[in-house]
């Protein structure tokens, strides 16, 4: 398996980018990288309108199915536009 390199910043350098993929680094860029906290607080968001507290694993499976979805789409989406 190769490196992994998550981002948190917002001005990725594409100089670094080259460098960790001559490397074989994967990077993960920031807006996949905060996507599980961005859809775990509109979780929170839902359940204070609703007054319906879930339970942690309710939350887990749900943030799990909405990325996995979120995932599939994507790589169905890069796989038309590269004609895979």
């Amino acid at each position: 398996m190769d490196d992994l390199e998550v981002r948190s910043g917002k001005h990725p350098l594409p100089e670094a980018d080259a460098i960790l993929e001559r490397r074989g680094i994967t990077v993960v860029p920031d807006i996949l990288a905060n996507s599980g906290g961005v859809v775990v607080s509109y979780f929170e968001w839902v359940q204070d309108l609703q007054f319906h507290f879930w339970h942690k694993e309710e939350v887990d499976a749900r943030l799990e199915q909405v990325m996995k979805r979120s995932s599939d789409l994507n790589l169905l989406n890069l796989s038309q536009g590269w004609r895979i």
